[in-house]
């Protein structure tokens, strides 16, 4: 007969699929048997099941929860049929969470709060030994808490942007950046550096050719008389703004 005290329901916690089916092995056995430990076995469940709905999970490792969570309600099915209803629900949400992370796109996620920061945090030197960066390190460099932190990785490795691998200790998790967090962060560090330019270049420059995201909005040409406290804009006076031309189309 088991210890069920040393049964802790956050036992599954940064567990994979694989490693929680060789932890709930001997539980599940034990629960056909004995109510108590059915108790905790829904305990264990409902406590990862509800870990991975508030921290938003939606990795591709999903589906091989869902596949362990359905072999848990078969072994338990005869002997447990209340047991096994109660894990089929949790096997319901988990498969509307795998649902929603179809929908997760790269170029969506990475406008989420923090998923630049993160990626950027995951650049490593070139020199480096190894291109994984520890978790901890990660959460002292962003300053977010843990669970934050945790939701702002799920959504990351999600949209394949962020690896995520335990250690051989089996407890630290490691990060590294895909090929295409790398892409979609150079691309977002180069709209913003676009975002912050534009403005000077719409005031300031004789004409605009504006970018691709700003389509629709006709440029903008400055007229010839300027002064240094005047320029006029298609007509209209707009106080303030000062010109420099150069001394080829400078008049008077």
């Amino acid at each position: 007969m088991m210890d069920l005290t040393t049964i802790d329901p956050a036992m599954l916690d940064d567990a994979t699929a694989d490693e929680a089916r060789e932890r709930l092995r001997p539980l599940v056995a034990e629960a056909r048997t004995n109510p108590d430990a059915a108790n905790a076995l829904h305990a264990v469940l409902h406590h990862w099941s509800w870990q991975a709905i508030d921290q938003r999970r939606r990795d591709v490792g999903l589906q091989q929860w869902e596949t362990l969570l359905t072999a848990v309600s078969t072994a338990v099915a005869e002997a447990r049929p209340e047991l096994a209803a109660a894990i089929r629900q949790m096997k319901a949400f988990l498969r509307e969470a795998i649902a929603a992370a179809n929908l997760l796109s790269a170029d969506h996620v990475i406008q989420r709060a923090h998923v630049p920061q993160l990626l950027a945090a995951l650049t490593v030197d070139l020199s480096a030994r190894s291109p994984w960066v520890l978790r901890t390190s990660i959460e002292s460099r962003l300053g977010l808490g843990s669970p934050n932190l945790t939701r702002v990785i799920n959504l990351a490795v999600a949209a394949k942007l962020v690896e995520r691998r335990l250690r051989a200790d089996g407890r630290s998790a490691e990060l590294r950046l895909t090929a295409l967090g790398a892409d979609r962060l150079k691309s977002w560090q180069a709209d913003e550096d676009l975002d912050r330019v534009a403005g000077i270049m719409v005031q300031f420059a004789p004409y605009v050719r504006r970018p691709a995201r700003y389509c629709g909005t006709p440029p903008i040409r400055l007229n010839k008389r300027e002064s240094n406290t005047e320029s006029t804009f298609g007509g209209a006076p707009v106080p303030g703004a000062t010109v420099i031309l150069p001394a080829s189309a400078r008049t008077g």
